[in-house]
């Protein structure tokens, strides 16, 4: 339930700044954790200084003349002037030198600070001198004792490091962050400017698809948008073509049998042939009528097809259907006067489609055999199944002193588009007065 409020790029987002976070903690750790072999490594290189030397000889040399077990206040205020020689980051701790016992002390003044004290808490002392011993051995007045010097110059760099520290941790947190953001920006700006280059009318270039996230999902359907918009303005430059080729067609192809129908009827008209040439003009007269409408139904079958979406209805067809629908048209031909070689070989099997177009396909092919073929000649036709598909073949001779009115072949074009529609192919090819169709189907 709480995915479906949280898009791919929140999630990406919010995985993106928690590993941050832990990588950033891991490193101020790591730092914080190495900062006394930080501050040894400064001291070695004398990046720090230290006046703690003359300190202890003094203490040394002065401790001669006062007891370090004062009895009165006088000697009390003695023993405070001398510890008081120290700096701020020093502390001293001093033992009987016979017994251990401890006698006095007095920690580092740097310890009073809250936020320096509390930095500072659970790290070891160094101690200062000049040959690295723990206890210097001094002889006071009343006796000798063991004093310890220890320091916290540490604390000259804990602040700065602290701050250096998180920066760098920060640094780590929001790298990343930042990068994440930089890139989906960059890939907006990318779309932006990609989205301006289709407003210019190039719809040739694609809009990047990078990533599984909102703004991908964005510029795939935005690509999408792009690829139906392009098809849609080329199929409209193609049909803008097409209806200029049919008007051109048109024109051509009205332009003879119109002639030809004014000249019988102006002979006709102005009585100028005897009665059984009347009768022959008038024959020819409504051959003439009868190419027109013809073609005018080609004309509109073809404004029909091509009007119709890539998406047509389609149902289940029974090959055998099929099959007896190009039976009975070979039928048509044969009592048309025509022979054909038919060899049908359909198994049992169905195929998508639309029925009336299937008809229509047919009634195309044969309407032209009638008109163009040539008797004489045996007709070719053959129906197979093969592999995912089924294939229609015909083949026929044509008439070598026909009037071809469809000059454009309108018909065939019509059959192009109804095959395409279909996700079929259709194959054409007419050489030495032999025309060969051939249509293939998928098939289910």
């Amino acid at each position: 339930m709480i995915k479906q409020y949280l898009s791919k790029l929140t999630v990406r987002l919010f995985f993106t700044m928690l590993v941050s976070g832990v990588a950033g903690v891991l490193v101020f750790c790591l730092l914080w954790g190495i900062r006394l072999p930080v501050y040894q490594a400064m001291r070695d290189h004398h990046l720090l200084s230290s006046h703690q030397g003359q300190f202890i000889s003094d203490f040394a040399e002065r401790a001669a003349q006062i007891n370090v077990r004062p009895t009165n206040e006088e000697e009390e205020h003695q023993l405070w002037e001398l510890i008081q020689g120290r700096d701020e980051y020093t502390g001293i701790s001093i033992y009987d030198a016979q017994t251990g016992e401890y006698i006095t002390g007095y920690y580092a003044p740097v310890l009073d600070d809250f936020i320096t004290g509390s930095l500072l808490s659970g790290v070891e002392a160094v101690y200062l001198t000049d040959d690295e011993t723990v206890q210097m051995r001094v002889a006071f007045q009343d006796q000798e004792a063991d004093v310890y010097f220890y320091s916290y110059y540490i604390a000259q760099i804990m602040i700065p490091y602290l701050v250096l520290s998180l920066l760098i941790s920060l640094g780590v947190f929001l790298f990343p962050i930042l990068h994440f953001v930089r890139r989906r920006m960059e890939y907006l700006c990318q779309i932006e400017e990609e989205i301006l280059v289709m407003a210019e009318g190039d719809l040739s270039h694609p809009v990047t698809v990078n990533g599984t996230d909102e703004i991908a999902v964005l510029a795939s359907q935005l690509n999408s948008l792009r690829i139906a918009l392009d098809e849609n303005i080329s199929q409209e430059k193609e049909s803008r073509g097409a209806n200029r080729d049919l008007i051109s067609a048109m024109s051509h192809d009205l332009k003879t049998p119109l002639t030809t129908l004014t000249g019988y009827l102006e002979i006709i008209k102005r009585k100028r042939c005897s009665e059984e040439k009347r009768e022959e003009y008038l024959d020819r007269c409504l051959k003439k009528v009868e190419d027109i409408r013809e073609l005018s139904d080609r004309m509109f079958e073809y404004a029909l097809v091509f009007e119709q979406s890539d998406t047509v209805e389609f149902s289940s067809l029974l090959l055998t259907d099929i099959k007896q629908n190009l039976i009975e048209h070979i039928d048509f031909i044969e009592l048309a006067g025509f022979r054909v070689k038919r060899n049908l070989k359909v198994a049992s099997g169905s195929m998508q489609g639309n029925g009336n177009m299937i008809k229509r396909i047919f009634s195309n092919l044969f309407s032209n055999v009638l008109k163009y073929g040539d008797k004489n000649f045996a007709v070719e036709v053959e129906m197979l199944c093969k592999p995912g598909q089924v294939v229609f073949s015909l083949r026929n001779r044509v008439k070598e002193d026909d009037e071809q009115v469809e000059s454009n072949r309108i018909g065939l074009k019509s059959v192009k588009k109804m095959v395409s529609l279909h996700h079929g192919e259709l194959y054409v090819m007419s050489e030495d007065g032999i025309f060969s169709i051939q249509i293939t189907l998928p098939v289910s």
